[in-house]
């Protein structure tokens, strides 16, 4: 047997007994850079969602969203779902942008909700309030829902009413209300025998 012949194989066996763990290591620092540069994989939740029956009309002049009949809006974020038969939605021209607190800002400005508005706000401590009105804006830089056109409000057992065209009524982020105007108030007395 040549001495060419005999050493040939012996060369490939030394050559992949040396390359292997070269290539395993490279390999591995390539997907550890791949890694680092990728963005962390983050659940998309969203910041809100709209419903509607019978679609929507984009304004791009206003930058405005506008759902028609049966519409539905859910912010989690505030324990607030809204519904209604007209939502415009303003989207905020800076969204994406770093707001002064370093967060990024929100896509969503104010949204109007017109003509048999319910609304449902759930706050932190998990009590909820109803009500309703001809219309409603919630505003997204202060989270408060302003109700107008004689709105009604139902805490508890006791409904707050509105008596007057002019009477606002404010839930505030935090889940207290502030109400402005004439209004009457039904308390019911809960019965403690049950």
């Amino acid at each position: 047997m040549p001495m060419k012949t005999f050493l040939t194989p012996l060369i490939i066996s030394l050559a992949f007994v040396i390359a292997a763990p070269l290539i395993a290591q490279e390999a591995a620092e390539v997907e550890a850079t791949e890694a680092e540069a990728a963005p962390a994989e983050k659940e998309m939740v969203p910041t809100y969602t709209v419903e509607s029956q019978n679609g929507l009309q984009f304004d791009s002049d206003r930058n405005v969203v506008t759902y028609f009949e049966k519409v539905v809006f859910r912010h989690p974020g505030q324990g607030l779902t809204v519904t209604c038969d007209k939502l415009e939605v303003e989207r905020n021209p800076n969204a994406g942008k770093i707001a002064a607190n370093g967060e990024p800002e929100s896509d969503l400005k104010s949204a109007i909700a017109i003509g048999n508005v319910v609304i449902v706000k759930i706050d932190e401590s998990g009590k909820k309030k109803i009500g309703k009105s001809g219309r409603a804006v919630f505003d997204a830089v202060t989270n408060d829902v302003v109700m107008t056109e004689m709105p009604s409000l139902l805490e508890k057992n006791n409904l707050i009413k509105a008596t007057s065209p002019e009477t606002i009524f404010i839930l505030k982020e935090s889940g207290k209300h502030v109400l402005k105007g004439p209004q009457t108030t039904d308390i019911v007395q809960a019965d403690d025998k049950k």
